[in-house]
């Protein structure tokens, strides 16, 4: 299995008023279907997603939302294109390919959010690493 593309079909983010006391991501698989693809030996599968960042106050409302909407493109042999639709007919994925998928869409969705979070002055979704300044060594 390969990735060949993670296209976005939208991308939206909107701030509300309201003290943020939670962040909360989600990732949802919508479809996955069969693309013809005439390059490519393997199959390939289009499977559509969400990516979401909400920022939360006290009683679950929504302060803020970062959301992604795209389609991850992945090269598959034959008999694990049957396998991956034969699971979803009954809205399922198996481990491997929904570790697969989740690791592909963080990795491209997280650098646009905190480009987005920035611009909307929200805290980011994830924390920076940290410098921290090394204590002098004392000489004997």
């Amino acid at each position: 299995m390969k990735a060949i593309g993670l296209n976005f079909t939208k991308i939206s983010a909107e701030k509300f008023e309201g003290k943020i006391s939670a962040i909360e991501t989600d990732i949802k698989f919508l479809d996955i279907e069969k693309k013809e693809i005439d390059i490519l030996e393997e199959e390939v599968l289009s499977i559509s997603f969400t990516f979401s960042v909400f920022y939360i106050k006290e009683k679950k409302e929504k302060v803020a939302a970062v959301d992604f909407h795209g389609n991850a493109l992945l090269s598959v042999s034959k008999d694990e294109s049957k396998e991956v639709l034969k699971s979803w007919k009954k809205k399922e994925m198996s481990q491997i390919v929904k570790t697969f998928l989740i690791n592909l869409i963080i990795k491209k969705c997280t650098i646009k959010a905190l480009d987005l979070e920035e611009q909307l002055n929200l805290p980011p979704h994830l924390p920076f690493p940290r410098v921290k300044p090394q204590e002098e060594k004392k000489e004997d």
